[in-house]
């Protein structure tokens, strides 16, 4: 029992850490906000509504806490590991990936963002998911700091959090596969929304069985990456407005996507899964 509380009160640390960072920067930089607020409010008697002028600066600078926290997280991660004795690397498995593995890893991130759209489609005919200005919402900023952030920041700091030092935390207290789900479930509550929670579980578990087979932590991280900077080239090249107009070519795009790059990507990381 002691074990599993300590393995808890670790995983409770470990995401306290980069939530408090990245919520700490935002307060910071929402300081100058704050206090010409304040300061219409109180000494020149306006009284606004400042929820879209928050709401809109909170997304600006969203990307630049994304860096902050990745950045100080991590430092502080290894930080705590040297005080226990530990080698947070070793720990979260940074191995040397052989570059066939890397291409293969950048391919599979492609053809598996297409199971999005196929995932949500299924479940919202049980469940009515709000996709209205969901895209457009997640399209403010800046698209290149959003690369840097959401497409390499982003994957790197979850993926040493989720599929290295929690899941390492979960294994040592359970098998491998309750360990693999537990972590999914995690990653994919910290989403909050259904629309990203319910493919985040997914992609949970297909980073951490890519990480077990391969036994580096760059194969999550790589496939990782490649899942948000295409959705977000996507984005950028307005992917939706092609797929509502060619819905035949879509589908096609998605067959393939889903029955031959993804299946065939697997296969092969799993043929050289280092556990065989």
């Amino acid at each position: 029992m002691g074990k599993k509380f300590r393995a808890i009160k670790n995983i409770f640390i470990v995401w306290l850490i980069y939530t408090l960072s990245t919520y700490l920067y935002i307060l910071v930089a929402l300081i100058p906000f704050i206090v010409s607020v304040i300061y219409d409010e109180v000494y020149r008697g306006i009284v606004a509504d400042y929820d879209a002028q928050l709401e809109n600066l909170i997304g600006k600078q969203l990307p630049f806490a994304i860096l902050f926290a990745s950045v100080s997280s991590f430092l502080i991660y290894l930080w705590i590991a040297k005080r226990k004795g530990e080698n947070l690397l070793e720990v979260c498995k940074f191995v040397k990936l052989p570059f066939k593995k890397v291409i293969v890893c950048i391919i599979l991130g492609t053809g598996f963002l297409f199971f999005t759209p196929l995932i949500l489609t299924i479940i919202d005919k049980f469940i009515p998911l709000n996709f209205s200005n969901y895209t457009e919402r997640n399209a403010q900023e800046g698209f290149y700091m959003l690369l840097i952030s959401v497409g390499i920041f982003g994957p790197f700091i979850e993926e040493v959090i989720f599929r290295g030092i929690i899941f390492d935390e979960l294994n040592q207290m359970s098998s491998t596969k309750v360990a693999l789900v537990i972590q999914s479930f995690l990653f994919a509550l910290i989403h909050f929304n259904p629309i990203q929670s319910i493919p985040a579980f997914f992609v949970g578990l297909l980073l951490g069985t890519i990480i077990i087979w391969t036994g580096s932590i760059w194969s999550g991280i790589i496939v990782h990456a490649s899942i948000n900077t295409m959705s977000l080239i996507l984005n950028k090249i307005s992917f939706e407005n092609f797929a509502n107009n060619n819905p035949l070519y879509f589908l096609i795009i998605v067959l393939i996507a889903v029955f031959v790059v993804t299946p065939s990507s697997l296969y092969y990381l799993f043929k050289g899964n280092v556990h065989n």
